[in-house]
């Protein structure tokens, strides 16, 4: 049997290109961050729509009919959810650190700034819902709310790394979550988790209490600040 993963993901890296490169939203926020006018709240936003063309590229073409004994394997999910995702990781981080050197600069602060880890991790939480999928309605549920979750992560962890590197560095970080108020169930109920964790908070005790976390579907903003100092590394 001969492998069709090298051109079906050849057809979702086709599809999540085109959707980025027509997404006014997307690219709004892209050349606002070249332009060093973006705040960490578009980076939010940009991740997240990031995350929503990755999730359509995805669905359009992982379809249970087309696929071998209709169904996903996990060698097929390897070479197509996962490299996805990474593509998107690269593109969070790039524009991640493009924004925060700006931000750095204005606030006269000369740290390094690091990418976020674990890109292989989140494809993977994705790539195991996706393939204990029996419907295509449970694998069309598995690409959406996990997998923009999943892009949005990767700014969690863009943040959380620079984050504990400037704590480590004897700078003072504060981290700042704001609930989404959507909640849960279509917003008929608060979301108690996300609302134990909104508020102002220093580095280590939000890293204590999952500050930086998320769940599927949440839209709470994170955001770290440096205090003003003037350090090269």
């Amino acid at each position: 049997m001969s492998d069709i993963a090298p051109e079906l993901y050849a057809k979702i890296q086709a599809d999540f290109k085109a959707g980025v490169n027509n997404s006014a939203g997307v690219q709004k926020i892209m050349q606002k961050v070249l332009k060093g006018k973006a705040k960490q709240i578009d980076m939010h936003e940009l991740s997240r729509l990031l995350g929503v063309e990755a999730s359509k590229a995805l669905k359009a073409n992982l379809v249970l009919k087309t696929l071998p004994d209709e169904r996903l394997y996990w060698n097929i999910a390897e070479k197509t959810i996962q490299p996805l995702l990474i593509e998107a990781y690269k593109n969070v981080n790039a524009y991640a650190i493009i924004q925060q050197d700006f931000e750095d600069k204005r606030a006269g602060i000369g740290v390094e700034i690091v990418k976020g880890g674990r890109p292989e991790n989140r494809a993977r939480e994705v790539m195991e819902m996706a393939v204990n999928s029996l419907t295509q309605e449970e694998l069309d549920n598995a690409l959406t709310d996990p997998t923009i979750t999943a892009v949005q992560k990767y700014y969690d962890d863009f943040q959380k790394e620079n984050a504990k590197l400037r704590h480590d560095l004897g700078l003072k970080e504060t981290v700042v979550r704001v609930y989404d108020g959507k909640g849960l169930k279509n917003g008929t109920e608060p979301c108690t988790w996300c609302l134990a964790r909104e508020g102002v908070w220093d580095y280590e005790t939000a890293s204590k209490n999952e500050v930086f976390a998320r769940h599927p579907g949440c839209g709470c903003t994170i955001e770290h600040h440096t205090e003003k100092a003037v350090i090269v590394v």
